[in-house]
């Protein structure tokens, strides 16, 4: 800003410029007074809603302690109403005998029952002679329509909850049905209604699924909920039944190629075809009979053992009565109590597999019978007997070879599926050896199908070589 001194500027132009300043500074001054007088009006109306606020809340809890005491004076009022009336009975009562007063008391819990009902005496038939059978009368009607309201009830639920209809709808059916009364005529009138509504609905999506006709059932059922009910069984048989082959298959282990003829059939019919069904059933009964004669005391089968997820070969020593199991595993453990779901048919062609690994067979020499097995099927009577035969013959093989101590061989440790390199430390007196493995494991009571002799497979290369060059000479 010029200085007053400067010689540039002249006296009337500088107090143009103070007036200009003068000025300028007013309007500022001016929009902040403005400001601060607009936010103190906020603040006074802010004051303002917030009391108004606060006495509505006030007023809330003043009506509500209004409409308590009004509850209370009530609850009060009914209960001193309910004693006169009782000490009224009491003394009306005095002057009556016995039957009488009986009868009344009679009359007034039956017309109570009737406005429940929304009956009158009228609508009960046959019409009742007395205050007894009045009252006999409406509690079995009340009986009655309680159960025939739940079981309707019970049906819309169930059948909305298949065809999944909407909240809204539900909601919109429960308010009518409340109004008008769950155990009166107009109310089970409404759910009839409503049930009646649904079946159709509900049975040509049964049928979709099955793929079926009604015209396919027979007998034909004789109205909508007798087809609903006939289709909903036929569903459930399926289910049922896949779930129980599904079962049966893992305990008996039946796998993939000794299932698929049964599963192409079934395609061919329909799983939900009638002819279907009956397919399912009866393989259900016919692996259900299977595996009762498999799981009897003496068989050898496969187990898990605690927690574990892997099987281990055993035999049953006793049958429960609740369906479990005892039963002695081959490294010695016992388990008693084991569930069926737990237990499965000793795979021979598992254990055939162990046998030509100890014995260094190759699936060269193997595929001869794999392939007549394959044709048979294995779990067929006559796959069953192959399996038990090519068992034995290398059962024999196995036990005819000679184990001795300091001798080297591969054996599985506690029964895992690697074999592990180790020496023969020892013999018992049945058969079975003691190890001492490479890294430090030691194993006593090894069968010798666990035991495999290391340069086994080397030595009898050579002698097929020998054998082939024999022949050739």
């Amino acid at each position: 800003v010029p200085t007053l001194e400067s010689d540039e500027i002249d006296e009337g132009d500088w107090v143009g410029r103070v007036r200009a300043l003068k000025n300028s500074f007013n309007k500022v001054t001016a929009k902040l007074e403005a400001s601060e007088k607009a936010r103190k009006e906020e603040r006074r109306e802010s004051d303002k809603k917030e009391k108004k606020h606060e006495k509505e809340i006030e007023g809330i809890k003043a009506s509500q302690e209004q409409m308590r005491a009004k509850l209370d004076d009530g609850e009060l009022k009914r209960e001193q109403a309910e004693k006169r009336f009782e000490h009224m009975l009491a003394m009306i009562c005095a002057n009556w005998s016995e039957d009488e007063a009986n009868d009344r008391k009679l009359n007034i819990e039956s017309k109570v029952l009737m406005e429940q009902l929304g009956v009158s005496l009228n609508d009960l038939d046959p019409k009742p002679a007395n205050a007894k059978s009045k009252n006999e009368a409406l509690k079995e009607l009340m009986k009655q329509r309680e159960e025939e309201s739940s079981g309707l009830q019970r049906e819309i639920k169930e059948l909305w909850e298949y065809l999944a209809i909407s909240e809204d709808e539900r909601k919109a059916l429960n308010e009518k049905v409340e109004v008008a009364g769950k155990i009166k005529q107009a109310g089970l009138s409404l759910l009839t209604e409503e049930r009646d509504r649904l079946l159709p609905l509900a049975s040509d999506r049964l049928l979709e699924e099955l793929a079926i006709k009604v015209d396919d059932l027979d007998p034909k059922p004789k109205d909508a909920l007798r087809t609903y009910k006939v289709l909903k069984g036929l569903k459930k048989v399926k289910e049922e039944s896949g779930e129980k082959i599904k079962s049966f298959r893992a305990i008996l282990d039946i796998g993939d190629d000794d299932t698929s003829p049964f599963e192409e059939k079934l395609k061919a019919a329909g799983k939900f075809s009638i002819e279907g069904l009956k397919m399912l059933q009866e393989e259900s009964d016919r692996l259900s009979d299977l595996a009762k004669t498999k799981f009897v005391v003496g068989a050898k089968v496969e187990a898990r053992y605690g927690r574990s997820r892997n099987h281990y070969p055993g035999v049953i020593t006793k049958v429960q009565d609740n369906g479990t199991f005892d039963i002695t595993y081959d490294d010695g453990d016992k388990k008693a109590g084991v569930i069926p779901k737990d237990v499965r048919v000793f795979d021979l062609h598992r254990e055939i597999r162990s046998l030509r690994a100890t014995l260094h067979i190759g699936d060269d020499e193997a595929s001869p019978f794999e392939e007549k097995l394959k044709a048979a099927g294995k779990s067929s009577m006559e796959g069953l007997k192959m399996l038990g035969a090519e068992s034995d013959r290398l059962s024999e093989i196995l036990s005819a070879r000679k184990l001795e101590v300091d001798m080297k061989v591969e054996a599985r440790a506690g029964l895992e599926p690697e074999y592990l390199p180790g020496i023969i430390t020892n013999i018992q007196s049945e058969g079975t050896v003691d190890i001492s493995y490479e890294n430090g494991q030691k194993e006593s009571g090894v069968k010798p199908e666990y035991v495999r002799i290391v340069g086994e497979e080397k030595k009898k290369k050579v002698e097929e070589e020998e054998e082939e060059k024999g022949k050739d000479a």
